[in-house]
């Protein structure tokens, strides 16, 4: 954790001083865009250094990934029938697949689908039951409504 410190509050300052502390400033900004720059350079230098080298592991990458991606496809059912992952002496591969997903056919919507099933297969419909808060409030009101009548006659 950082420790706070106070900032001294500077007043009456003359311009002498105030053009003093402009060129300090002006001369550490000069110095750190430089240094920023050479910096920069220096890592310019250091990529290009090993970039061909990168470019040959990623392709590498890329081949072999290829390869152990069609050997889990094509071993799918014997490899990851009881676990998702399989464990080699190199790493961990892991075979997922995405949550299957309901398309409706070309020129059907999903209302037009959930009032052919209302029709043809309700037990694939859901329904929920809550409680009519609106009704409630009604009744609710209409009792308070009633009482202060009978105490106010």
């Amino acid at each position: 954790m950082a420790k706070r410190t106070k900032k001294t509050v500077i007043s009456g300052v003359s311009r002498e001083q105030y053009e003093q502390a402009f060129a300090e400033f002006a001369m550490a900004d000069a110095k750190a865009q430089s240094l920023t720059a050479k910096m920069d350079q220096e890592m310019t230098k250091i990529r290009e250094k090993y970039a061909d080298q990168l470019a040959e592991l990623n392709e590498t990458k890329d081949r072999s990934f290829e390869v152990m991606q069609t050997y889990a496809t094509e071993n799918k059912d014997t490899l990851f029938s009881k676990k998702k992952s399989l464990e080699s002496a190199h790493g961990i591969i892991g075979f997922r697949t995405g949550n299957p997903k309901l398309k409706n056919r070309k020129g059907f919507t999903w209302a037009a689908v959930t009032n052919l099933c209302k029709e043809f297969l309700p037990q694939y419909i859901r329904t929920t039951e809550e409680l009519a808060k609106i009704s409630c409030w009604q009744i609710v009101t209409f009792r308070k409504l009633l009482n202060s009548l009978r105490t106010s006659a």
